[in-house]
């Protein structure tokens, strides 16, 4: 029997539920019409065959375990407890990998900052040592970078930390003149390693 065109209300705690709901959203009650099998205890509600409420040129038999809306393989989420529908499943990202505007602007500025001061730093000590200590310390300036980084957003890590890493690694190459030093093939190998390090370090 296909749900109700108006709101179920649940028999056991009196919330009203979507006309969909085979179960209640409050106390978990089931308030619509039986599954087809009761024998379910995955979380996976089998239903006779209806159409997806998200996709509705997908024939199903699948239902939401929490809410009862008809999902098919493309939207369902398997849970814990179950199947899910999206809205009942909560996905959520991890801690590690949520980064807020606000990381990313402190990203940014540490980014910059060791960008240009490890630069600035890698000069000096090039002027006092010559290019192949450099090199080797060029590979330092990249986990710099990335150790800088990764402080400054609490240990966060994603694509678009990556990003930001690579691009204070060039702000670093181009203050350094190690990008331009295309005949120290000490420096081309360093640099290539120091983006490596860098970007791994938040990736």
């Amino acid at each position: 029997m296909g749900p109700s065109a108006s709101p179920i209300t649940c028999p056991t705690c009196g919330t009203e539920n979507t006309p969909h709901a085979r179960f209640c959203t409050n106390c978990g009650v089931a308030v619509g019409s039986h599954p087809a099998d009761a024998s379910k205890t995955s979380g996976e509600v089998e239903y006779d065959l209806h159409r997806c409420t998200f996709h509705p040129d997908v024939e199903t038999r699948l239902g939401c375990g929490k809410c009862g809306q008809y999902i098919c393989p493309r939207c369902m989420i398997q849970t814990p407890v179950g199947a899910r529908c999206r809205d009942c499943a909560q996905v959520t990202r991890l801690p590690t990998f949520d980064i807020s505007t606000g990381y990313l602007v402190r990203a940014s500025s540490a980014a910059v900052v060791v960008g240009v001061v490890t630069a600035i730093v890698w000069n000096l000590i090039v002027n006092a040592t010559g290019i192949y200590v450099g090199s080797v310390l060029a590979i330092g300036a990249g986990y710099l970078v990335g150790e800088a980084i990764s402080l400054a957003t609490n240990r966060k890590r994603g694509r678009s930390l990556a990003i930001i890493a690579g691009i204070s690694m060039t702000i670093f190459a181009v203050l350094s003149g190690l990008l331009f030093s295309i005949f120290s093939i000490f420096g081309i190998i360093s640099l290539v390693f120091a983006y490596y390090i860098a970007v791994n370090r938040v990736r």
